[in-house]
Formats: C-alpha cells, structure tokens, sequence
C-alpha cells in the first residue's frame, strides 16, 4: 500500500512549479533572435510522445497506488471489523435521531443512516473537534458507516451538506464509553 504525506505533495508541487518557472525565465531571456517556426519545431513530436507516455505511466501508477486505501467494503471489513452494535441514525430537516446515545469505545459500531426529507451530511466529531468519519444520508436509501471509538468522551455529529436554513445549527451528540 503507498501512502503519500499530503506534505510531501505540495513540496513536489512546488518544487515542480519553480522548476517550470525557472525553465520558462531561462526560455524567454535567451530567445532575443527570431527564429522560423520550423526550426523550433523540429524534433519535438518525438518529445511530445515521451511526455505524454511518462504522464500516462505517472497517472497509472498514482491510480493503483490508491487503490489499497479506498474505502471499499472488504478493506473496511477486514480494517474495522464486523459490527457490535447498530445505531439507527435518521435525519430531518434540521435533526439527528440516534437508535442510542451512548455507545462502548474499542469495538465496531455501525451507523445506519437515512434521511426522511433531503440529503445532508453525517460528519462525526471526536472530542477535539476534528472530523473522523463521514458519509451522506439521502431519502430512500440506507448508508453503512462503520466506525471503531478508540477514545471515550462527547462525540458530535454535524450535517456537511446544506439543507436549508438551520443548516448550521443541525447537530446531536453522543457519549462513547
């Protein structure tokens, strides 16, 4: 499985960037004769081709790299676990009701999340406030969120998808103990 640091892709980025920039001011300070089309053209199909290739193999290698984190079923399963417990979790305009509130830390929890109305997000909330799983809730259709609590504490759901209004202040809370 790659793992790339989201730190290690901006460097590149931006390494990539003033190498380009670097190349571009170079190009346009030494280009002070005119020169025919045909002359500067000369030869670089063959460029062409060797780029695009080394871009399609780049490409390819970045979408099979990816492939081994994607949240697909088996990977989930064999990552989080089978479920210990299900949590129905319902949304409406502008409310979470949970199955139950109070949920055991360190084993698989499934959320069962559908909505009555519109789509809305289902953004859960550790104790310090970062985001640690996510999925939508649309009406007619069940999402299986399955998550492992590995800390006890407050946990907070917030809708991630506009649904009117109260948007903002649609949120509901549970205990993980």
């Amino acid at each position: 499985m790659i793992l790339i640091d989201p730190r290690y892709v901006l460097l590149l980025l931006l390494v990539m960037g003033g190498s380009y920039t670097l190349l571009w001011a170079w190009v346009m300070r030494s280009s002070r004769e005119r020169v025919g089309y045909e002359e500067i053209t000369e030869g670089l199909e063959l460029l062409r081709r060797r780029l695009f290739s080394v871009i399609v193999l780049a490409a390819l290698v970045v979408f099979l790299g990816t492939q081994a984190i994607l949240p697909y079923q088996p990977v989930r399963d064999v990552t989080v676990g089978q479920p210990a417990i299900v949590i129905n979790a319902t949304t409406s305009q502008f409310a979470f009701t949970l199955s139950n509130t109070t949920i055991p830390a360190h084993v698989p929890v499934e959320f069962a999340v559908t909505s009555l109305d519109v789509n809305h997000g289902f953004g859960i909330f550790d104790p310090d406030g970062r985001i640690i799983a996510q999925t939508q809730s649309m009406p007619g259709y069940t999402n299986r969120l399955i998550v492992n609590f590995t800390r006890t504490g407050q946990y907070r759901i917030h809708c991630l998808e506009y649904c009117g209004v109260d948007h903002w202040g649609m949120e509901a809370f549970f205990d993980v103990v």
